[in-house]
Parts: structure tokens; sequence; C-alpha cells
């Protein structure tokens, strides 16, 4: 429902616990591949299809986000002691850092140049977005942010041999069980894991360098989840680890 310049969306309410918090068995990842399975074979009407985003891959929103925080990295304008933290670790891995990005980018590249097939994906599709109710049945929240875009822009969060971004390998294989045998397009799974590294990269970045709004605790909190990014098996490794299956 339009609220002005927003758009307002109303949820019944769920009584449940996150599927990040609570876990979920065997039987709800092979229930949740369903579910995704489901939704990517939705054919959108015209009209809708002129509603819903389209992934473009030409030049992601992150790249100037990017470039406007490293302008103040740059600068080192800082006053509080996470503000320096962040300025030094970002130097530290500045190298890496625009490899990353230009990586992401060259991916990018290749999807908008040589297109593949799109279907309707929830775009954000991990378990603290999946409310398990009492009785052990399965709602997905959060569609603020639906798109099309290749199937891998909600698979690249489960395994597919991969590493995964939720659960463990073992929960990922039965989520395949749910969806169902698929052919994973490796050039547009590497990209959507390397733009997450990129979307976190901004978001955390943002909340320490650029909104000084923010409490103090959020703040300290964004600096933590940024330096995670890098930590071994997070975001970034497991971006590594599906380009080095692509350019195998």
């Amino acid at each position: 429902m339009p609220l002005g310049p927003f758009n307002l969306i109303l949820y019944p309410f769920i009584a449940g616990r996150t599927g990040m918090d609570l876990g979920l068995s065997a039987a709800q990842w092979t229930e949740l591949g369903a579910i995704l399975k489901k939704l990517h074979a939705i054919e959108l009407s015209p009209e809708l299809q002129t509603m819903v985003q389209r992934e473009s891959f030409e030049r992601p929103y992150w790249v100037d986000e990017i470039q406007r925080l490293q302008a103040r990295v740059d600068a080192g304008q800082a006053e509080q002691d996470f503000e320096r933290d962040l300025i030094s670790f970002w130097r530290e891995r500045n190298e890496q850092m625009n490899q990353l990005m230009a990586r992401t980018l060259a991916l990018g590249r290749m999807l908008h140049e040589d297109p593949r097939p799109f279907v309707l994906c929830h775009s954000d599709i991990h378990t603290a977005n999946v409310i398990v109710d009492p009785n052990g049945a399965l709602h997905i929240v959060d569609w603020d942010q639906p798109i099309q875009a290749p199937k891998e822009r909600d698979l690249m969060f489960f395994g597919a041999n991969l590493g995964s971004l939720t659960g463990s390998d073992d929960d990922a294989r039965h989520f395949y069980e749910g969806y169902g045998a698929t052919e994973v397009d490796h050039v547009a799974f590497a990209y959507y894991r390397y733009a997450w590294v990129m979307q976190d990269w901004v978001a955390f970045g943002a909340e320490v360098l650029l909104h000084e709004g923010l409490g103090e605790i959020t703040r300290h909190s964004s600096l933590r989840q940024f330096k995670q990014m890098f930590d071994a098996g997070d975001v970034v490794e497991v971006a590594y680890r599906s380009d080095a299956v692509f350019s195998a």
C-alpha cells in the first residue's frame, strides 16, 4: 500500500522462532527446498514483470557506496576509536578489497553479456527469514525486495558442495532433496557470493563511518561484523571457494 514515498506491507503476526535461532530439522530443510522451488516456478504476469525489479548486473548500487567509503578511508576522517579501527583495518586490506570488487564486477559483466534464465527470487532467503511456528510449519518473511534474477540469487545461500552461507553442508544436501536436481551456474553462483560480500561491506562500513546518528553499540557491532567477513570460513572465504570451482 503506498504511503507517501514509501510502500507499506502488512504481514500477519506469526508466533514462532527463526530457523537461525531454533535450527531446522532435516525434514524442514527439505521442505524449505520445496518451497523455494515452487517460488522459482512462478510465472509472473506481464503487469507484475514490470513491477518486480529485474537484475541488470551493469552497475550495482554498492559501487558508488564503496567509493564513498573509500574516500572517507583515504581522508582518514575519524573522531571515534571504532572509526579509526575500521579505517586501519580497511587500509591493511585495501589491495584485497579492491581485488574483491574487481572480481565481482568482472563476473557481473559476464552475466550481463551472456544472460541466464530469470526466475522470481526472494533475494534474502537465509534462515533468519524463516519462521518456525509451534507446529513446526515454515513461514518465509522479509518479502520487501523480490527480484527477477538467475535462480542462483537464492541458491547461493545453500551449499551445492560449495560451502553454505546458512546451515551446514548436510543441511544443504537436505535442502536440495526438496528443491530437486538442478544444474548450478557457477558464474552466477560465484557472482552472487561475491556480491553478498559487497552488500555487507557497504552496510557495515556505512554504519561505522557514515551513519553518525547510530548509537555506539550498533556501530561497534558493525565494526565487529565487518572484520568478521574476512575470518576463516566466513563470507569472503566462501566466495573465494565458489570462484575457485568456476575457475578450475
